[in-house]
């Protein structure tokens, strides 16, 4: 079965090389590249491919690549996006913001993610991953929504620092761990639901936790939990 593929990435020489490279593969066939929003829109809704690759730096016509990626997914609601860029190789990111891009990416459509340093043998791979994968309600996370979550877990190493100082005051293990990674979770606008989704923990239970610790730290709210965290040190903040 052959899977056709779409770039829209406004740099010619990686349309091109991606291009080159698809037409090497038996199992793939390019449906078109775009360079801009609207020309992207256009080659789409014209060609239903089975997977879109999307560069998040496409900068073009002022559009939102992420925005974009939403407007795609509705004009062809079969495909999956894997978002290629070069913006995930500059070591001088900030985490947090491209936590929170990833978060907005996989709300809109996007299933991969892959830095374009990776190389091409490696993008080849995950499109041909993306191509085997059946996507259900019952099937299991994205690859991207795997890294949001494994995002989520770091925070929750914060545990062992704290219990370290002796800082874990009232708060048990588990609500402790719970606490970090919500709260982190929030800041990025994540509801509880998905952050237990992304966590794959059931959300009643995550739930029961945070009333624990709401009467605990007597807060009654979710910006006053987050701000009780950022004190409490549980986001890095000491």
């Amino acid at each position: 079965m052959v899977t056709t593929v779409a770039v829209v990435d406004n740099d010619q020489y990686v349309c091109d090389s991606l291009l080159s490279r698809l037409g090497m593969e038996s199992d793939f066939e390019c449906a078109g590249t775009a360079s801009t929003a609207e020309a992207a829109r256009e080659l789409i809704r014209a060609s239903q491919p089975d997977l879109i690759v999307l560069d998040i730096m496409l900068g073009a016509g002022g559009t939102d690549p992420i925005d974009l990626a939403a407007d795609l997914v509705k004009l062809s609601p079969g495909s999956q996006i894997v978002v290629c860029t070069a913006w995930s190789d500059n070591l001088q990111l900030d985490r947090e913001r491209e936590f929170r891009q990833k978060w907005r990416a996989s709300r809109n459509g996007v299933t991969d993610w892959i830095s374009k340093g990776r190389g091409i043998n490696e993008l080849i791979d995950c499109l041909r991953t993306a191509s085997r994968r059946t996507r259900t309600a019952q099937t299991p996370l994205t690859p991207i929504e795997e890294g949001l979550g494994d995002y989520l877990r770091s925070a929750e190493s914060i545990f062992d620092e704290i219990a370290f100082r002796g800082d874990a005051a009232e708060l048990t293990p588990t609500e402790l761990r719970v606490a970090a990674t919500v709260a982190r979770g929030l800041e990025a606008d994540m509801g509880v639901d998905e952050i237990s989704h992304l966590r794959r923990l059931m959300p009643g239970t995550v739930r029961g936790h945070l009333k624990s610790i709401y009467l605990k730290w007597n807060v009654h709210n979710q910006a006053a939990f987050v701000a009780e965290a950022h004190r409490r040190g549980l986001l890095g903040d000491q």
